[in-house]
């Protein structure tokens, strides 16, 4: 191993890591991206026709190795039948990578109407009630574990909502100790504005 490494199983090791923390710039610098973005008002939206389901099992294909790796359950619960709408495909498929914390992780898409929604549950410690309410507020870092894994610096979900939002949907989530941690996206069919609504997770 040139004298660097004890073992070939030691480079692979270190290697893993370099992987892992140049995945963990790339996306903090993206959320950075993004939030200079929001902050500037220069956000501007790709909307083109896009599968909601065909989105999803996209993401989970990309996925799959970690949620193999990790052991997690897998609940899947995604219709045959498309669910489009015209929406930014890469900025929503970003909002919808939240809630992968716990062994067990339940994924569901359905058509509700002229709205799609998406769902991710897991089932790991969840947050407080005391502190759901600011989970998505700018720079929240309540829970520093769940942050470490979701950007690091509190801007994921806040940068999901905001997507979200200017797709003029809704970004809902439901959480408790021991419960674990659920995330609901509520995404119009149509050009309709659904930020005044109030919908039940």
């Amino acid at each position: 191993c040139d004298g660097i490494y004890e073992s070939k199983e030691e480079q692979k090791q270190y290697a893993d890591i370099i992987r892992r923390k140049s995945v963990y710039m790339e996306k903090l610098l993206t959320e950075l991206l993004e939030y200079s973005r929001l902050e500037m008002g220069t956000m501007r939206l790709c909307r083109k026709k896009t599968d909601l389901t065909e989105l999803v099992r996209e993401i989970l294909i990309e996925y799959y190795p970690q949620i193999e790796k990790n052991g997690y359950e897998l609940e899947l619960k995604i219709p045959e039948y498309a669910i489009c709408g015209e929406w930014d495909a890469q900025r929503i498929g970003r909002a919808l990578k939240y809630g992968m914390d716990g062994k067990k992780l339940t994924v569901s898409v359905k058509k509700e109407g002229e709205l799609a929604v998406f769902g991710i549950r897991d089932y790991g410690r969840g947050v407080s009630k005391e502190e759901l309410p600011y989970m998505t507020e700018l720079f929240y870092r309540g829970d520093s574990a769940r942050n470490s894994r979701a950007g690091g610096m509190g801007l994921g979900l806040y940068i999901a909502e905001e997507i979200i939002k200017r797709h003029g949907g809704k970004f809902c989530i439901k959480s408790d100790r021991g419960w674990g941690f659920l995330v609901k996206i509520i995404l119009p069919l149509t050009e309709k504005n659904l930020s005044q609504k109030s919908y039940s997770v």
